[in-house]
């Protein structure tokens, strides 16, 4: 049996990424987090929300959702944990640590639930917005009052008395009155500068917060006078974690140093006691004791009853990609890791004791849908399978960690082929084979290498599964891998080419290997020692999948349809032109239809007749999509925020069926290609008309680094190469406008 998939390259970007050391205050605002944060949303995202689940484009209606996704906020009180899951704003009953249960759960619309605080029977919300939520009843918590944040983006929280101070992506500080929670009013503002708010804390009449630039002092803010907050000072401290409780504050300077501050005198902090730890994060402080939530270890707890003399008691050990977020309500302490929390017994905090963890997902990347259920891969946090039997409301059925990320998956006869790396010193790339015969305990059952020498930096990013073999691509090649026996796979051949193999697909004795700009590749792999390259068609490769000999590859300005000939070259049997990235893509194929996934768009073209396909839907995805699956007339297409969105494909039911009109599309700036890079990368955008277009660099301190275009272009698609080999390594943004009144920026990362 066959199964291929032709699977995205963003999944490798995204976690590539997630490797890197995270600076400044908080891990939910790593640079895959940044992600979420793209100047276009502010007005998409709202829009999005007022017609979440009624939302029609040409052709295919949104008809479901499985909002869940990262965990980057908590809190904890008496026996219920709070936490925001993607999009979601959950209670879990806690009672028995060790089962955490779902008790209640509210959607309203957002795509993350960045931040969330506590305050009576109240959850405050920052979610772009701000949200107060009833929790009087755990069971049925329930929206009772909605802030909005006109041009711009609110992502920090936290409560005092009858404030709310609310902190956002463009360096404002919003006070609420909140005295009256269900008719909160904005009571003051100031903006700080135009920078991500990273970190807040309060202390009496004074504000503590922190900005996006790691050389950003503390700065404190007197919000005695709501209406009027003004700046009192700054504490010049490199920090990664503070928070505030009576008349100190507590923090993380860069190195473990933690240190207790008496903020007494708010604008001359006084340093009373510190400690050198193995590790720093994320503080809370209650009852004399500080928690801190880690990466190594996961949680220390350090005794501040004497703040001239804080001891470290005791540490608990578990996984942790990141230290998000946490709550405390003794002998609890739950933490969020962006991939879910975790619950640890603290009642001896000499050594407390980390009893188990809950999944709730990270950016979702590619799937595998059979009958009834649904297989997705989440990066950093494993193998979720989930029932789609009615696909209007997918459920969770479980959940499989596999120690390290997952990119791409294809499944075979109950087994469930899985690449990635491992999560320990090596990154180790591995395939991994899962048995799913029975989906609500899927298990683990073998692991092999990808490369017997490992090129520097190359990770695997896309697999295809045919006969007894199954085939890896990594950044510049590809491996094949004898899973005849599935508990015990064998590496049989890695094979390096001279540029990044973006997808594959298999079909026969044959391998088609979508090469970027070295076009599409096919390899006779009869001999699967010796694979030989037959054949080369020319363009730029990004997305490839296989239906017997026919091959449908997302190749130049659009889905090129190429038929493959008994000697291994290939003959074009049709074209269509498809509004969008050129880069990366994901393709699925169900029956007469070919869906396409990139940038924020999901695409249908009709293959009916393969020698005149033609573009016959499309969608505008809520977020950036990263795969598609589909079963009978539902699309399901996984991203960053969402796990999952649910389509309807009109064109079979026959509801609303539209044609397509392509000057509805809007300007699109497509993200960088390679990204991180070292040379050269690729830039992609489109305009639906005419127009004065203006493409600059910038720095991370916002500083023009040069200017690209600044020129008047017909309507269409444009390509660039940027060079930057006079620039530093660092983090970068590149900005479109266009007719003066459009833009948008993305971020790219030089690594030299």
């Amino acid at each position: 049996m066959q199964c291929n998939h032709s699977k995205r390259i963003q999944a490798l970007i995204i976690s590539f990424l997630m490797m890197l050391p995270v600076s400044g205050l908080v891990a939910q605002f790593s640079p895959e987090r940044r992600q979420l944060y793209p100047s276009q949303w502010m007005t998409k995202e709202k829009l999005w929300q007022k017609n979440a689940l009624v939302q029609q484009d040409s052709n295919l209606t949104l008809i479901g959702l499985w909002p869940w996704g990262p965990c980057i906020s908590v809190a904890a009180k008496d026996n219920h944990a709070f936490i925001g899951n993607g999009g979601l704003f959950q209670v879990f009953d806690i009672s028995t640590p060790a089962e955490p249960q779902i008790i209640g759960e509210l959607f309203f619309g957002g795509l993350l639930v960045y931040d969330l605080a506590l305050s009576g029977n109240y959850a405050f919300i920052a979610d772009g917005d701000m949200k107060v939520i009833d929790v009087s009843q755990p069971t049925h918590p329930t929206l009772a009052a909605k802030l909005t944040v006109p041009s711009d983006f609110a992502h920090r929280i936290v409560v005092s008395g009858d404030y709310a101070y609310l902190g956002t992506v463009r360096g404002q500080l919003i006070i609420v009155d909140i005295s009256t929670p269900d008719s909160p009013v904005v009571k003051g503002t100031t903006v700080l500068n135009d920078e991500f708010v990273m970190g807040m804390a309060i202390s009496g009449q004074h504000l503590f917060l922190t900005l996006e630039s790691p050389l950003d002092p503390i700065y404190i803010y007197d919000v005695s006078d709501a209406s009027n907050p003004t700046l009192a000072g700054t504490y010049a401290v490199r920090n990664t974690g503070f928070t505030a409780a009576g008349k100190y504050l507590y923090l993380y300077a860069t190195g473990g140093n933690f240190q207790i501050l008496d903020v007494t005198v708010a604008t001359s902090p006084q340093l009373v006691g510190q400690l050198h730890t193995a590790f720093a994060g994320r503080i809370a402080v209650k009852e004399g004791l500080a928690y801190v939530i880690a990466r190594n270890p996961l949680l220390g707890i350090i005794d501040v009853s004497n703040p001239a003399q804080p001891i470290l008691r005791g540490t608990a050990v578990g996984t942790a990609t990141s230290a998000a977020s946490l709550g405390v309500a003794p002998p609890l302490v739950v933490a969020a890791n962006e991939i879910g929390f975790w619950i640890i017994d603290a009642s001896d905090i000499d050594r407390p004791s980390a009893l188990t963890h809950f999944a709730t997902g990270d950016a979702s990347s590619n799937m595998e849908i059979i009958d009834n259920f649904l297989f997705l891969c989440s990066l950093k946090a494993g193998l979720f399978v989930i029932d789609i039997s009615n696909p209007q409301s997918p459920k969770y059925l479980s959940n499989v960690s596999v120690s390290g990320s997952v990119h791409d998956i294809a499944v075979v006869d109950s087994l469930a082929y899985l690449s990635g790396y491992s999560f320990d010193a090596t990154f180790q790339p591995e395939l991994r084979i899962i048995t799913v015969s029975k989906p609500r305990h899927p298990l683990v059952i073998a692991k092999v290498p990808v490369f017997t020498e490992r090129p520097q930096g190359a990770y695997p990013t896309t697999l295809a599964v045919s006969g007894r073999y199954a085939f890896v691509t990594y950044d510049v090649g590809f491996s094949v891998i004898d899973v005849s026996d599935p508990r015990n796979p064998k590496l049989v051949k890695s094979i390096l080419t001279d540029r990044i193999a973006i997808d594959i697909a298999a079909t026969g004795s044959f391998v088609c290997l979508a090469h970027a700009d070295k076009g599409l590749k096919i390899f006779d792999v009869s001999d699967p020692e010796n694979p030989e390259e037959k054949f080369v068609f020319p363009g730029f490769a990004s997305g490839v999948i296989t239906r017997n000999d026919t091959v449908f590859v997302a190749l130049g300005g659009g889905l090129s349809i190429l038929k493959i000939l008994p000697s291994g070259s290939a003959i074009k049997l049709g074209e269509v032109t498809t509004p969008g990235s050129r880069s990366i893509v994901d393709i699925m194929l169900q029956n007469n239809f070919a869906y396409m996934t990139y940038g924020e768009n999901l695409f249908v073209v009709d293959i009916s007749l393969p020698s005149q396909p033609h573009l016959a839907g499309y969608a505008i995805t809520p977020a950036y999509a990263d795969g598609v699956g589909a079963k009978s007339s539902e699309v399901f297409v996984s991203g960053i925020a969402w796990a999952l969105q649910v389509y309807r494909n009109d064109l079979l039911t026959h509801v609303g069926v539209k044609d397509i009109a392509p000057s509805s599309f809007s300007p699109q700036l497509y993200p960088s290609y390679p990204n991180p890079f070292n040379g050269v990368t690729i830039i992609d955008y489109e305009i639906p008309k005419a127009g004065l277009v203006e493409l600059k660099i910038f720095n991370i301190l916002g500083e023009e680094i040069t200017e690209l275009v600044n020129d008047w272009q017909n309507a269409g698609q444009q390509r660039l190469l940027f060079e930057a080999k006079n620039l530093p390594s660092g983090v970068y943004f590149y900005r479109l406008r266009f007719s003066h009144s459009w833009q948008a920026a993305h971020k790219m990362l030089i690594l030299k």
